[in-house]
């Protein structure tokens, strides 16, 4: 992610704070996510990167947002650093054509992660959905 996108992102996070007051903790954790996919190990420390990416398993919803926000920041600043913005032949495609393989991508690794909590915790994934269903 180059330093005009992560402003422009970041912009559209704070533009979204507004636009949508009952998340304002998901755009919170959103931002500090792409700050800390942009400015790597300098922004914070190791256990406040653990932190942020085990409020997701809080059960109060603002905790929940919040890492749920974390996490799509960092996704976001990875897939768009390794994928851009696609074009085929001379013509750029739409932007909504690239939010919806973002949103395709996330949701992807959003599995992943889970997966790989699941596997931390020596449950199936499955069973991990069934904790995450409870919460709600």
């Amino acid at each position: 992610m180059n330093e005009q996108k992560y402003h422009s992102e970041s912009r559209r996070a704070e533009q979204m704070k507004k636009a949508e007051p009952d998340k304002i903790p998901y755009w919170e954790g959103y931002k500090r996510g792409l700050q800390r996919f942009f400015h790597g190990d300098k922004f914070g420390t190791s256990e406040e990167h653990e932190l942020w990416l085990s409020l997701i398993n809080r059960k109060d919803d603002k905790s929940k947002q919040r890492g749920q926000g974390y996490r799509d920041g960092l996704l976001y600043g990875e897939i768009s650093s390794k994928i851009g913005r696609p074009s085929v032949g001379n013509t750029t495609l739409p932007a909504i054509t690239v939010e919806k393989e973002l949103e395709t991508k996330l949701k992807e690794k959003a599995k992943e992660f889970e997966i790989s909590m699941a596997e931390t915790r020596r449950m199936s994934y499955a069973q991990f959905c069934e904790i995450d269903k409870g919460d709600k």
